[in-house]
């Protein structure tokens, strides 16, 4: 003999389908906050600046040499022998002004379309130095604070090339709208 389904499953099933549809309306007006275990308060928001493409380089290279004293190496699989005495400050995330980024983008974006371009971005890891911070960050304790601490950086590109234009205007002084230059978002949290 074969089990046919019952009715209860059919009821139930029809029921759960029912009733998914009675709360949507209700669910899609409320926004919810999402709070992460292990979220720490936001320190004073840095809102990221335009920083000349040449000044990130130090940072780059800073961030690779980082990465190998603490075993990460490409190729991987190399033998590994720390070397690491003393922790650093972690950077969990970045904060930024999405603003002064989107303004960035589009004032950079019109920039390459100007010179005939293709413009593309890649994000760049880097860690920050004594030579980058003191060109950017005016003040001494935050440039202690800073100093060895991870960060991303937005580099632009030509697709085609994979050169980089760099506009003299706006990135002598790390502002934060314009175009040209790369972007470092800045607001390292914690």
């Amino acid at each position: 003999m074969i089990p046919k389904p019952s009715i209860l499953y059919t009821l139930l099933l029809f029921s759960v389908f029912l009733f998914s549809f009675r709360n949507m309306s209700k669910s899609s007006e409320k926004i919810t906050t999402v709070n992460f275990a292990d979220a720490q308060p936001q320190s004073v928001v840095d809102t990221g600046r335009i920083v000349s493409v040449d000044s990130i380089e130090s940072c780059l290279r800073n961030y690779t040499q980082l990465m190998a004293d603490h075993g990460f190496s490409n190729p991987g699989g190399q033998p590994y022998i720390s070397t690491i005495t003393k922790t650093s400050q972690l950077t969990a995330s970045v904060s930024f002004s999405g603003t002064d980024l989107h303004n960035w983008i589009k004032a950079t974006e019109a920039s390459y379309a100007h010179a005939g371009k293709n413009f593309s971005i890649r994000i760049e890891f880097g860690a920050y130095d004594s030579v980058f911070l003191k060109t950017y960050e005016p003040d001494p304790a935050e440039r202690i604070r800073k100093n060895n601490r991870i960060a991303i950086f937005l580099v632009p590109y030509d697709a085609a090339t994979g050169l980089t234009l760099q506009s003299p205007s706006n990135i002598a002084g790390g502002t934060s709208s314009g175009g040209g230059g790369a972007y470092d978002f800045g607001g390292l949290q914690p």
